[in-house]
């Protein structure tokens, strides 16, 4: 009775702090391996230490042996709230081509869980940190990581958030990447901007827009507790049932998935307030930033047909650069989560663009249907 109530203290205690973290570093580790079993090809995870303004950073880094193991190889980065093992039926394929490299952002999934609430100023205090704070932290351990990984030359594949990272990233380093792959990319698109006419809506958004920075994402399920995990099963059976490869009823990878946002701090989620407005849009969308990356860079975009983000404006980024390769490919019966909902298309499409690569040559892709 003494240890049930000293749980239920604690646990009410860690409620009004909006920080109880229910899933172990442990079970986060075995789900990963859990999961990596799947696959064909022989893989293997670990972490890999980088410095960053001196202090150092453990990258989770999965690495597949690939057949060809000469052909450049492709660095695969997850979307907001995801890891490593988001790309589970696209991996095998990859991998029937080159090495595969994924990793778990800072922030997220195994990854140390960097401060991205502040930074320090000139005067040697702290002051809070803003967008270009969060994107040169992203952009320097990236870097720092391919350095250490001793990756001269990639194809970068980012999905979400993880391509409006892989998106800045090459703004600053193109000689780096040699085709940039956009899995249904955030942030491109400019803000929507709403002027309310009456009070009571100005008084709702003013109050989501205050929550927004002072809620992460994963608040509602962390205030849950025990109740936690069963809660997000229920309510995110869609995200199982799409990137589940085991059997039906299996619920690894949503477990997986819960593990990966509450076996740490939520850094990764400050992060991303840190970049973006309520409602999500990008405070500095890649839209009007496009125009900056080097002429040379090839730049593919995969988006699916029925994807919330939208492909609307994406095709100013065509128009920014004229005299570089630029392609959007959509893909129907696909949504925000392309790479797997329909991963066959997905797959054949990243075949052409990499067999380019490996050519020398601009890839030349066809509009597919999904029955290709």
């Amino acid at each position: 009775m003494t240890t049930y109530i000293f749980r239920m203290t604690t646990w009410c205690q860690n409620l009004f702090r909006f920080h109880w973290v229910p899933a172990s570093k442990t079970s986060l580790i075995n789900l990963d391996k859990t999961l990596r079993c799947s696959l064909q090809h022989k893989n293997f995870g670990k972490w890999v230490q980088v410095t960053h303004e001196d202090e150092t950073h453990d990258i989770w880094t999965v690495t597949v042996e690939g057949e060809v193991p000469d052909a450049v190889p492709i660095v695969v980065i997850h979307g907001m709230g995801g890891g490593s093992n988001m790309f589970l039926k696209n991996i095998d394929s990859f991998a029937k081509q080159r090495n595969v490299f994924l990793i778990d952002l800072p922030g997220f999934g195994l990854s140390s869980r960097p401060d991205l609430e502040k930074v320090l100023d000139e005067n040697g205090g702290h002051r809070k940190t803003n967008e270009d704070d969060v994107e040169q932290f992203y952009t320097q351990v990236l870097d720092a990581w391919f350095q250490t990984m001793q990756l001269d030359k990639v194809i970068l594949l980012g999905h979400s958030f993880g391509g409006y990272i892989s998106s800045v990233y090459s703004l600053s380093h193109p000689e780096r990447v040699k085709h940039l792959i956009l899995a249904d990319p955030w942030g491109y698109s400019r803000r929507r901007v709403v002027n309310p006419s009456s009070f009571r809506w100005k008084v709702i958004i003013f109050l989501i827009s205050k929550l927004y920075y002072r809620v992460n994402m994963f608040t509602p399920f962390r205030i849950l507790g025990p109740l936690g995990p069963r809660a997000f099963r229920a309510l995110r059976s869609d995200l199982n049932e799409r990137y589940s490869v085991g059997e039906p009823g299996d619920t690894s990878f949503i477990d997986y998935l819960y593990a990966c946002n509450t076996a740490g701090k939520p850094s990764g989620e400050v992060g991303f307030a840190k970049v973006s407005y309520p409602l999500a849009f990008a405070r500095k969308p890649m839209v009007d930033r496009a125009h900056g990356w080097d002429p040379a860079l090839d730049v593919t975009f995969i988006c699916g047909k029925d994807s919330w983000m939208g492909t609307s404006q994406l095709s100013e980024v065509i128009e920014q650069r004229p005299s570089s390769y630029t392609d959007i490919q959509v893909i129907e019966d696909a949504g925000h989560h392309v790479h797997t909902d329909n991963a066959p298309i997905f797959n054949y499409l990243v075949k052409q663009i990499t067999k380019a690569v490996d050519a020398g040559c601009k890839p030349d892709l066809k509009p597919i249907s999904s029955t290709a």
